[in-house]
């Protein structure tokens, strides 16, 4: 639910972010989300990675642990950025790694509980993932304005993600 209301934020707020409070133009916007959006396509190769190097002795768990904080990091600093440089393409750009890293493990977890019971656990548990994903992407998409709205500044909806990261 969480992952899929962080993601929703995540556009919304990306755009405010960079044209409001950077004062980028649009071309230059446009440039460092579709960027920072390329992570989603290497999601194979963080599955390969954190399939392959245990780190601390486990597979998954300790990946996704490092994968989240890198996020949670990276969230951070964009707080404290306040020109518009490679800097903040490359942060953005880790953000999104970190988060995407973080649906694949947390995808490949459920699927490897799910292996267990074969008969029913599969299908149940990814079910239930994906639809508290998707009811959660539908409260991102709603609430995104509203929240902006009140808070008036895309840097203080950033901040307002990092917990929501924290609690995943």
């Amino acid at each position: 639910f969480l992952f899929g209301v962080i993601a929703e934020w995540c556009n919304p707020f990306l755009a405010f972010y960079l044209k409001a409070d950077l004062h980028m133009s649009a071309a230059m916007t446009q440039t460092i989300g579709a960027t920072a959006g390329l992570a989603y396509q290497l999601r194979p190769i963080c599955g390969l990675v954190s399939d392959s190097f245990p780190l601390l002795g486990s597979t998954r768990h300790s990946w996704w642990f490092v994968a989240a904080m890198v996020a949670v990091l990276s969230q951070s600093l964009l707080l404290v950025v306040d020109d518009v440089t490679l800097t903040t393409a490359l942060l953005f750009a880790v953000n999104f790694f970190g988060g995407t890293w973080v649906f694949v493990i947390s995808g490949a977890m459920i699927a490897e509980v799910a292996r267990k019971d074969p008969k029913d656990g599969a299908e149940s548990l990814q079910s239930i993932q994906w639809g508290w994903y998707s009811v959660g992407m539908l409260v991102g998409d709603f609430s995104a304005a509203p929240v902006y709205a009140v808070l008036c500044s895309a840097r203080l909806c950033f901040a307002l993600t990092i917990p929501l990261y924290c609690a995943l």
